[in-house]
């Protein structure tokens, strides 16, 4: 607080007592005044209170008496036009795509090194291209989801939950982020990979726990219900529409949408008025599951999904 009151009093001494004529001193004031509503100039306000910082030029009479070389002109005329080409070439690659060649002119540019990660296939890289990133801008969250996205492939559920709680620190009004930790903790779950203590890290304290016999819980969470036997995951059910599969199925989705999404080869069976739509398939540890998807008969939209182990 004292710093900036400090800064802003000896800018105000500059606006009264510094060389600068009127014509220079009602310019910068003007372009100060329209940075306050156009966030775009922000950044060029900081160069407008570094040139009233440093006092440039000279009052009329210095000016009258002493008349600048034309060398000295030459040099002073040239370096910011050297800068702008410099940047101007830089954010010309950007703009067509080319990152690599504008971060080659201005390697401190965010918003490509996201794009790059974004399209980065190979987890290794794409760790190295988000630690850049973090480095340059330490509250991004989509470097965090990619740090995240890299943990859940390497079973790393604690390293999931942290980057992804990083990742919400950065964008608490992002609800992209929620359903990605969503979609991570759901996929991690399915293959077995979280235990009860983690899925309550992001799916919050369990509503209800239920014990069926020794070793096998039943755990409700405001957005599914998660089954274990001795600590080791065995179904899961959800019926909130933030909580969807890999292809984007959720509850709600059009009986046609899962057809689409997933074919024909499916067991169907009845329960009271839903339709049970199941498919077999097999996790990553080749252990067979079943995907329920349970339609109801008078609407034909997806009530709940389950997911179950079998022997």
């Amino acid at each position: 607080m004292i710093p900036a009151l400090l800064l802003i009093g000896y800018l105000a001494l500059q606006l009264i007592k510094g060389k600068q004529d009127e014509a220079k001193k009602g310019a910068l004031l003007l372009i100060a005044a329209a940075a306050l509503t156009d966030f775009h100039m922000q950044y060029l306000v900081i160069a407008m209170a570094a040139a009233l910082c440093l006092d440039l030029g000279q009052d009329e009479k210095a000016r009258k008496g002493k008349q600048g070389s034309a060398k000295e002109n030459i040099i002073l005329m040239f370096i910011p036009l050297f800068a702008f080409l410099y940047f101007l070439v830089a954010f010309a690659a950007f703009s067509i795509g080319n990152d690599e060649a504008g971060l080659k002119f201005y390697p401190y540019y965010t918003d490509a090194r996201i794009r790059q990660l974004e399209q980065e296939t190979s987890p290794e890289k794409a760790g190295v291209l988000a630690g850049e990133v973090l480095k340059l801008a330490p509250c991004t969250s989509k470097a965090y989801i990619s740090l995240a996205a890299i943990a859940a492939l390497e079973a790393d559920s604690r390293g999931m939950c942290d980057n992804m709680d990083k990742a919400i620190d950065c964008a608490r009004y992002d609800t992209d982020c929620y359903r990605l930790y969503d979609r991570f903790l759901s996929d991690m779950i399915m293959d077995d990979r979280v235990s009860p203590a983690e899925a309550e890290r992001s799916l919050g304290n369990p509503t209800k726990k239920t014990v069926k016999e020794e070793g096998k819980l039943r755990y409700e969470y405001p957005l599914m219900d998660v089954a274990y036997d001795y600590g080791a995951v065995v179904g899961m059910a959800a019926d909130d529409a933030s909580v969807s599969t890999p292809k984007g199925i959720h509850a709600g989705s059009s009986l046609q949408e899962v057809l689409n999404k997933y074919g024909s080869d499916y067991m169907l069976s009845t329960y009271d008025n839903l339709d049970l739509y199941e498919y077999k398939f097999t996790d990553e540890n080749k252990r067979p599951y079943l995907l329920r998807f349970a339609i109801r008969q008078d609407t034909g939209n997806v009530k709940y999904i389950s997911i179950r182990y079998v022997d």
